[in-house]
Order: structure tokens, then C-alpha cells, then sequence
């Protein structure tokens, strides 16, 4: 596997591109739980060079100035977190402070990280900037971002910031023997998982489903659990569709409206029944999330409980991106 080090540029606040509001945003009770105070770290990875444009600019200077652009239309994030009523509250003051920004430089190429390019990848620290402790957010920047010039005309740009995420999942398998692997899921494995349900429930179910049913399945009889333990499969429903409730979410809101829901199963009856069996679990568990739902969710997150507990040493998180228009972003 190939080791390179990173030669970084000492961290620089970016900072809006225009004046932008002073104001104080509180954070709603989806996005104040207490599980969700970390950083989260994204790495993408772009060709640099355009073919036939000569005189290009260094990516990592489009990429600062385009920063400084969106944090004209994403200020708060340009801001820093603050405690109320003795941490039980968060608020973002809009203080136009600014993120972390790094230059650096890699004597890698792209093709030298493997194909396909799959997690993990070698020497993931030299791609991140330094946050320190990723569960201490308040009066901190709220992302960091490091582009880093690598050989071949490929760049990357990492970017961690305060996110919603799980705690780390533990199991009771020996870490000695855990291994690292990323399957690829194309048109051919999907149509072959289809076949092995009822037709009707290949056509209602969505590739989520049909994945995450298969996974939980695996990971379950890999594990080796008790066949009368409980197992699950947890994830989050975008319930943006669904909010009804009086008012209605402002234009442009771009809080959290994430809600989890669980699948649930004896390891035996997971491992012993179908996959039908647990593509129907994970349907169940995603049309839970009703209006209904959502209200008493947000009740008792108010009250600073929390409205789905579950074993994270016999839980399975998933999350599905395909939505999120990655795949559509332009680093310049």
C-alpha cells in the first residue's frame, strides 16, 4: 500500500466574501442533541487540470475563493457555537469569524490509492486537518478544510465540520479479527438481490431496502450472535416531506430534519428467515416515520430525552447519500 506525507501550509481563517448578518441562530432540538456535538470529516476527490486551458490557477486558491463566496449565503457556519443554560443549549452566533483553511501537497497520484478508489484509504491523516478533540465544538470553527495538490493532475479537498453522526460502533466479535472491506453494489448485484424476493416486493422496494435487508443479514450471521438476541438496523428518515406541522419549515432552512428509525429481529429469526423477510423489516421501519412520529420525537427531544435507544454492540447504522447531490458537486 502506498505511504506519502503531506506538506501543509499553516492553517488561515477564511472568512465571508461580503459583509453578512450579526445575528444569533438558535439550533433546533433535532440538531441540539447532545449525540450529535462532533465533527465529521467528508474527502472528495477531482481532476485539477482542464485538458487544452493553459495558465490554470492552483485548485486550492479557487477553492478558497469560492469558500469565502458561500460562506456570503452560509454565514452561520462562518460563526461559532455557543452554551446556553449551562450546555443544554446550543446557539450559533453569527460572528463572520470565519473556517480553517489548509494548503498542502502530496507526492501521490490518484491511480496509486487503488482501483476502484474505496475506503480505507492509505494514510487517511495526511488528507485532514489537525481539529483536535471532535467532541469539543463550542467556540470553535465549524469546519476545517484542507485541499491538498497530489501528482497527476488530481486534487482533494477534505472537509470536517460539526455534522450529525453515530457513536463509534462497537462489537463483541475480537478486533483481531475484523477486517476491512468495500463492496461495490452495480446494476448486475442488485437485479441478482431483486430475484431473490417476490416480485412484488422487487418492485416496491427500493435499492436502500434491498441492500441494507442483505447487510444486516450478513453482518448478523458474521457476528455469530446468540439466536435469541435482538439485533438491529438503525437509520434516518428525511421527514422534509412529511412536516406538517404549523409553522412550516422557512425557505431556504437547512437545519437537520433527520429522524431515526429502527428494524428489529431475534438473530435467529434474521439469519434462519428470508430476505424478504428482512427487506419487509427495513420497509416497516422506514414508513414508521409518520407525521405522528415525527411530533413525539420532537416532544420528547425537548425534554433532552431520547426517543430511540438501541444496542450499539447488536446495531447495524446505515445511511443512504444518494440524494444529498454529491455527485454533483464542483470543486472549480
Amino acid at each position: 500500500m502506498v505511504t506519502f506525507t503531506a506538506r501543509r501550509s499553516k492553517p488561515e481563517l477564511v472568512v465571508p466574501a461580503r459583509a453578512t448578518p450579526r445575528e444569533v441562530k438558535s439550533l433546533s432540538d433535532v440538531d441540539n442533541q447532545p449525540d450529535l456535538r462532533l465533527y465529521t470529516t467528508i474527502i472528495e476527490f477531482f481532476r485539477r487540470h482542464v485538458p487544452g486551458v493553459p495558465e490554470q490557477p492552483a485548485a486550492s486558491s479557487i477553492i478558497k475563493a469560492a469558500l469565502a463566496e458561500a460562506l456570503v449565503y452560509y454565514y452561520p457556519i462562518a460563526g461559532r457555537l455557543r452554551e446556553l443554560l449551562r450546555g443544554k443549549k446550543l446557539v450559533v452566533e453569527c460572528t463572520a469569524e470565519g473556517v480553517i483553511f489548509v494548503r498542502a501537497q502530496a507526492d501521490v497520484r490518484l491511480e496509486e490509492y487503488g482501483q476502484p478508489l474505496v475506503q480505507p484509504y492509505p494514510c487517511v491523516d495526511e488528507l485532514l486537518c489537525e481539529v483536535g478533540d471532535v467532541r469539543s465544538v463550542v467556540g470553535k470553527p465549524l469546519l476545517y478544510l484542507q485541499a491538498t495538490s497530489e501528482s497527476g493532475g488530481h486534487d482533494s479537498a477534505s472537509m470536517v465540520g460539526v455534522d450529525n453522526d453515530g457513536k463509534p460502533l462497537l462489537t463483541q466479535a475480537s478486533l483481531e479479527r475484523m477486517v476491512t472491506r468495500s463492496f461495490l453494489f452495480g446494476k448486475r448485484e442488485i437485479a441478482a438481490l431483486r430475484s431473490g424476493v417476490p416480485a412484488c416486493l422487487a418492485q416496491s422496494a427500493t435499492v436502500f431496502d434491498i441492500i441494507t435487508g442483505t447487510l444486516w443479514r450478513c453482518r448478523t450471521s458474521a457476528l455469530e450472535h446468540p439466536p435469541d438476541e435482538q439485533v438491529c438496523v438503525a437509520f434516518v428518515s428525511n421527514a422534509r416531506g412529511r412536516w406538517k406541522r404549523d409553522p412550516p419549515l422557512p425557505p431556504g432552512f437547512y437545519g437537520n430534519e433527520l429522524f431515526g428509525t429502527v428494524a428489529e429481529a431475534t438473530a435467529g429469526e434474521l439469519c434462519g428467515g428470508s430476505l424478504a423477510d428482512a427487506v419487509e423489516l427495513v420497509c416497516k421501519a422506514k414508513f414508521r416515520v409518520t407525521d405522528e412520529y415525527v411530533r413525539s420525537a420532537l416532544d420528547i427531544m425537548a425534554r433532552g430525552g431520547l426517543y430511540m435507544k438501541v444496542a450499539l454492540n447488536r446495531t447495524l447504522p446505515m445511511s443512504d447519500i444518494t440524494h444529498c447531490g454529491d455527485d454533483s458537486l464542483d470543486l472549480g
